[in-house]
């Protein structure tokens, strides 16, 4: 069963170091994987995030450390964490996915690549081609832009992905991110970006791309079945 895409939150940001979205999204259920996304405007090279507990780092970022990504298995009871920097303003946001059910997120990540850049147009996403391994995996696309402009306009996302709810354009940052749900392993071409609304006389645009793969623990929710023997 190949992953399908519940809802996000939207993109929450913040003035401070610490930013917390509103909920979880709407309609995740237990055994959903969680994908929380965080920036923050700081300029690269300094930045640290403080990771949620219980939640998994999915990247290791090199060129991009303003932004992480985390993931997370549905638990019951679960609220939407707070995502802490060390420096800059912040944003986040999370997104819930249905599809095969799992324990661990160790083994998750199936390819990474990051980028950094100076060019002042666009929102540069992952640095290198991704190569999916096998069918049926998700690919996240996600980049930030220092801006001092607010509500910049976002353009189309790179050909066969689709950008999540609400990307945001405040407290010094244009913060955009995508998926796409592949049913055949397609390789990614190196350097995807998006345009944004108003040039910047600064620098620091990063990005990120990553392949997640399907889990391997159990069969898909609403698929189990009790068996019994009658006698």
């Amino acid at each position: 069963m190949s992953y399908s895409l519940r809802a996000n939150v939207g993109m929450t940001t913040a003035s401070g170091t610490s930013v917390t979205p509103a909920s979880l999204p709407a309609g995740w259920q237990v055994g959903d994987l969680l994908l929380g996304l965080t920036t923050t405007n700081a300029a690269t090279g300094g930045p640290t995030p403080t990771d949620p507990a219980g939640w998994t780092r999915l990247i290791v970022p090199v060129n991009s450390p303003a932004l992480m990504l985390y993931g997370r298995i549905a638990q019951a009871g679960d609220t939407a964490p707070t995502f802490t920097w060390n420096l800059g303003a912040t944003a986040a946001d999370i997104a819930a996915f249905s599809g095969t059910v799992y324990t661990d997120l160790s083994t998750i990540r199936d390819k990474y690549t990051d980028r950094a850049t100076t060019s002042t147009t666009v929102i540069a996403l992952n640095g290198g081609s991704l190569v999916p391994a096998v069918d049926n995996e998700l690919v996240i696309l996600a980049g930030r832009r220092r801006a001092s402009i607010s509500a910049n306009t976002f353009g189309a996302a790179p050909a066969g992905f689709t950008k999540f709810t609400g990307p945001a354009s405040a407290n010094g940052q244009d913060v955009v991110w995508m998926y796409q749900l592949q049913t055949t392993a397609t390789t990614i071409a190196a350097t995807q970006a998006v345009t944004v609304g108003t040039a910047e006389a600064s620098d620091n645009t990063q990005g990120f791309g990553v392949v997640l793969k399907q889990g391997t623990s159990g069969p898909p929710i609403g698929s189990r079945m009790l068996l019994g023997v009658g006698i």
